[in-house]
């Protein structure tokens, strides 16, 4: 509903209030889902209870603080990704600094100085949310009123239903890797591939904290740039692939030193996966652009379909590939599948939203990028000291500026509504 809500909200004129229209049904609806989530929660566990009692662990408590803690965090980030799209930066802080700070300091004292259990901190961590709900409301009161709109309501849930297929079959993709490397090489393999994923996740941070900003800025610049929004698309394409290519190539070149330094030597085998999951980020980033097309042209369902082929060819990869080459062999299969599916949703934005790449910048670029990955999996430290660290350095810096020639930086900040933005 959000996302959907993200990608109408600048096609429509806030002057004859559809834009209000919209975005208060969206929030009916989200309101209205989670209230029907609090019941059915609610009933199916008055049911249990009746049946055969709470399982064991799970209490009444716990029950009501699922049953606030859910509709009330889809509640927040509702009112969060309103603020995205009016680009209200320090309001969001606010809101979603406060909402968690809150959370965790109130479960921190609860379980220190209360001896609180799960159950009375998930009541907390509800009740912490639900307070901040009226905060990050009051801040979009005016992109609200009470209204409904079932023609709007109709193209929102048209365009949002696959999405929630998509995020399911994404759910399963990024689980499948752990499971079968439980089953197929046992859980110290798990303990190993987690650390290396975790971080990886520092690529992963940086390119959400884009996506957040990018996502709604992408619509405004369609609105309001008609003739040349796909050119800055494709711009901005490539400088995400270098910005994130540099900081993968950072966090992979010195991979041994950072497990070691951090970690242990008991993490040192997770080194490769973490070069390999590190450049997997990268690919994770660039469908931020990738996938506008399908978004642009309303083919969520395609989306999905996508989503899940990857989380296929994914399980069969692992399946093929741990047994011979233990964690590498699942980060490479993860990377495959990564792979796969930006190239696919890709194919599909040019096939139905054709962005005017330049192709030699293009394929420099990823050449330079992939030259990158093979380096960094094929040094893994190997070149110790002060020679070691200086060469590593220098690599990235040539990278950076062999890869600086290919964009058009300047171009980009020349258009005046991205420079006031």
């Amino acid at each position: 509903m959000n996302s959907a809500v993200q990608r109408y909200y600048w096609e429509l004129s806030p002057a004859d209030g559809t834009r209000m229209r919209l975005a208060s049904t969206g929030l009916a609806i989200t309101i209205f889902l989670g209230l029907m989530a609090v019941l059915v929660l609610a009933l199916t566990a008055l049911a249990v209870s009746i049946a055969q009692g709470l399982p064991s662990g799970i209490t009444w408590i716990g029950v009501l603080g699922v049953a606030m803690l859910l509709p009330a965090t889809q509640w927040l980030q509702y009112s969060l990704d309103l603020l995205r799209l009016r680009f209200a930066a320090w309001g969001y802080v606010s809101v979603a600094l406060g909402s968690r700070t809150a959370a965790a300091v109130i479960s921190v004292l609860m379980v220190i100085y209360w001896s609180a259990d799960a159950d009375h901190v998930l009541l907390a961590q509800g009740f912490a949310t639900l307070l901040f709900v009226p905060l990050g409301l009051f801040l979009v009161r005016d992109e609200l009123k009470v209204t409904y709109d079932p023609s709007l309501a109709r193209k929102l849930m048209i365009y949002g239903s696959p999405l929630m297929v998509a995020e399911i079959g994404y759910w399963l993709f990024s689980s499948i890797d752990k499971w079968m490397l439980a089953t197929l090489s046992g859980l110290d393999s798990v303990g190993i591939y987690g650390m290396a994923f975790r971080f990886s996740m520092v690529v992963t941070f940086i390119a959400t904290a884009f996506g957040m900003a990018w996502s709604p800025y992408s619509m405004k610049i369609r609105s309001e740039l008609p003739t040349q929004h796909r050119s800055i698309y494709a711009e901005v394409l490539l400088i995400l692939i270098v910005s994130m290519t540099s900081v993968a190539s950072v966090i992979s070149l010195f991979a041994e030193e950072l497990l070691l330094a951090t970690v242990g030597v008991q993490y040192a085998d997770a080194a490769v996966p973490l070069i390999i999951l590190s450049f997997t980020a990268v690919l994770q980033a660039t469908q931020q652009v990738t996938a506008v097309g399908l978004s642009l042209t309303n083919r969520t369902a395609w989306m999905a379909g996508l989503v899940w082929a990857s989380a296929a060819i994914n399980a069969l990869l692992n399946t093929a590939l741990i047994p011979s080459f233990g964690v590498a062999g699942s980060a490479w299969a993860t990377f495959v599948s990564y792979l796969f599916l930006t190239l696919c949703m890709s194919q599909q934005t040019q096939r139905h939203y054709p962005l005017p790449y330049s192709r030699s910048r293009f394929t420099w670029i990823i050449l330079l990028s992939l030259i990158m990955l093979v380096v960094s999996v094929v040094q893994n430290s190997q070149i110790d000291g002060v020679f070691g660290v200086t060469a590593r350095v220098a690599l990235v810096i040539a990278y950076v500026a062999l890869a600086m020639p290919a964009i058009r930086l300047k171009s980009l900040m020349d258009q005046q509504h991205i420079t006031q933005s």
